[in-house]
């Protein structure tokens, strides 16, 4: 039951980062896309930077440790897969976030933080 609720709040957070993302002017090229290397919960571009993007949900953005090393080798495999099977060139900026969205009603209007590059591609 807690697995369920966890994976509906999931996919609720990825709608609301995917959200975000857009009024940043990111285009959407994918969402919880899949390979046998592993899945990327957002790819987004937006000129000649292309974004692949954890989602976490947290009920304080504090209790956020980081992505484990095993956790973006899969992630880092899986945007390589990405990046050959649609022949994305060299021109771009390939780039590793992370959004945090927070439960905690209290946290307004800070309820929500994307930090770029978290760790090198």
């Amino acid at each position: 039951r807690n697995r369920k609720a966890a994976e509906l709040f999931g996919r609720m957070a990825e709608n609301v980062a995917s959200l975000i993302l857009i009024f940043q002017g990111y285009s959407i090229l994918a969402r919880r896309w899949r390979c046998n290397a592993g899945e990327i919960d957002i790819i987004a571009r937006r000129h000649r930077r292309i974004l692949f993007i954890e989602v976490k949900y947290r009920h304080k953005l504090n209790q956020w440790y980081g992505i484990p090393q095993r956790q973006q080798r899969r992630i880092m495999r899986a945007a390589e897969t990405f990046a050959k099977q649609y022949r994305i060139s060299q021109e771009f900026e390939l780039r590793f976030d992370v959004i945090l969205i927070q439960t905690d009603p209290a946290a307004w209007p800070h309820w929500w933080r994307h930090l770029k590059n978290v760790w090198p591609g």
